[in-house]
Protein backbone atom coordinates (compact mmCIF):
# COMPACT_ATOMS: atom_id res chain seq x y z
CA UNK A 1 0.00 0.00 0.00
CA UNK A 2 1.44 3.32 -1.11
CA UNK A 3 1.38 6.21 1.88
CA UNK A 4 -0.97 8.38 0.17
CA UNK A 5 -3.28 5.44 0.32
CA UNK A 6 -1.78 4.61 4.15
CA UNK A 7 -5.33 5.06 6.54
CA UNK A 8 -4.32 7.14 9.93
CA UNK A 9 -4.29 5.17 12.83
CA UNK A 10 -4.68 7.09 16.16
CA UNK A 11 -2.89 5.36 19.45
CA UNK A 12 -3.67 5.79 22.38
CA UNK A 13 -2.29 4.70 25.70
CA UNK A 14 -4.81 3.99 28.81
CA UNK A 15 -4.37 4.43 32.40
CA UNK A 16 -3.97 0.86 32.83
CA UNK A 17 -1.00 1.02 30.16
CA UNK A 18 -3.13 -0.82 27.34
CA UNK A 19 -2.58 0.72 24.22
CA UNK A 20 -5.63 0.93 21.42
CA UNK A 21 -5.60 2.08 17.82
CA UNK A 22 -8.56 3.71 15.96
CA UNK A 23 -8.74 4.38 12.60
CA UNK A 24 -10.47 8.21 11.44
CA UNK A 25 -13.79 8.35 12.30
CA UNK A 26 -16.14 9.06 9.17
CA UNK A 27 -19.71 10.42 8.74
CA UNK A 28 -20.44 7.08 7.17
CA UNK A 29 -19.47 5.26 10.51
CA UNK A 30 -21.84 6.94 12.71
CA UNK A 31 -24.56 6.09 10.18
CA UNK A 32 -23.93 2.11 10.02
CA UNK A 33 -23.80 2.34 13.76
CA UNK A 34 -27.46 3.60 13.84
CA UNK A 35 -28.35 1.01 11.09
CA UNK A 36 -27.08 -1.72 13.00
CA UNK A 37 -28.34 -0.12 16.43
CA UNK A 38 -31.14 0.46 15.43
CA UNK A 39 -32.61 -2.89 14.35
CA UNK A 40 -31.03 -4.54 17.86
CA UNK A 41 -33.12 -1.31 20.16
CA UNK A 42 -36.45 -1.60 18.77
CA UNK A 43 -38.12 1.93 20.59
CA UNK A 44 -35.68 2.30 23.49
CA UNK A 45 -33.92 5.51 22.90
CA UNK A 46 -31.97 4.90 25.71
CA UNK A 47 -30.65 1.36 24.67
CA UNK A 48 -29.95 2.15 21.46
CA UNK A 49 -27.45 5.60 22.73
CA UNK A 50 -25.41 2.85 24.35
CA UNK A 51 -25.52 0.43 20.99
CA UNK A 52 -24.58 3.60 18.72
CA UNK A 53 -21.48 3.87 20.66
CA UNK A 54 -20.31 0.41 21.29
CA UNK A 55 -20.59 -0.03 16.75
CA UNK A 56 -18.93 2.88 16.27
CA UNK A 57 -16.13 1.43 18.71
CA UNK A 58 -16.11 -1.67 16.73
CA UNK A 59 -15.65 -0.17 13.50
CA UNK A 60 -12.91 2.68 14.62
CA UNK A 61 -10.98 -0.27 16.79
CA UNK A 62 -8.18 -1.58 14.81
CA UNK A 63 -5.37 -2.44 17.52
CA UNK A 64 -4.89 -3.64 21.03
CA UNK A 65 -1.72 -3.87 22.47
CA UNK A 66 -0.24 -4.06 19.35
CA UNK A 67 -2.44 -6.72 18.17
CA UNK A 68 -5.10 -6.42 14.84
CA UNK A 69 -8.22 -7.53 16.14
CA UNK A 70 -10.18 -9.72 13.60
CA UNK A 71 -14.37 -9.02 13.84
CA UNK A 72 -15.03 -11.29 15.90
CA UNK A 73 -12.87 -10.66 18.24
CA UNK A 74 -14.38 -6.52 18.49
CA UNK A 75 -17.94 -8.77 19.52
CA UNK A 76 -16.60 -8.95 22.76
CA UNK A 77 -16.10 -5.57 24.01
CA UNK A 78 -16.58 -6.85 27.95
CA UNK A 79 -13.65 -9.32 26.89
CA UNK A 80 -11.36 -6.35 26.30
CA UNK A 81 -11.75 -3.86 27.92
CA UNK A 82 -12.91 -3.55 31.48
CA UNK A 83 -15.25 -0.71 32.05
CA UNK A 84 -12.60 2.07 33.34
CA UNK A 85 -10.91 0.91 30.12
CA UNK A 86 -14.21 1.10 27.67
CA UNK A 87 -14.84 4.28 29.48
CA UNK A 88 -11.43 5.81 28.24
CA UNK A 89 -11.63 4.06 24.45
CA UNK A 90 -15.03 6.07 24.07
CA UNK A 91 -13.33 9.35 25.18
CA UNK A 92 -10.59 8.78 22.56
CA UNK A 93 -13.44 8.01 20.38
CA UNK A 94 -14.51 11.55 20.95
CA UNK A 95 -10.78 13.03 20.66
CA UNK A 96 -10.84 12.16 17.35
CA UNK A 97 -14.30 12.74 16.57
CA UNK A 98 -14.41 16.44 17.29
CA UNK A 99 -16.63 16.65 20.39
CA UNK A 100 -13.98 18.52 22.11
CA UNK A 101 -13.31 21.51 19.41
CA UNK A 102 -15.02 25.24 20.16
CA UNK A 103 -17.87 26.90 18.27
CA UNK A 104 -17.67 27.60 14.51
CA UNK A 105 -17.42 31.21 13.78
CA UNK A 106 -20.77 32.43 11.89
CA UNK A 107 -20.46 35.16 9.38
CA UNK A 108 -23.30 36.65 7.21
CA UNK A 109 -22.58 36.89 2.89
CA UNK A 110 -24.49 38.86 0.69
CA UNK A 111 -24.83 37.53 -2.46
CA UNK A 112 -26.10 39.18 -5.68
CA UNK A 113 -26.16 43.09 -6.83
Amino acid sequence: MSEAAAEPLYKFTLTTGMEICLREPKIAHTRLASQVAGKKAGDNQAHLSVLVQEEIVKQLLVKVNGSELRAMEKENLDGLFSLKEYNQVLKSVQMIGGDEVGEPVMATEFTGS
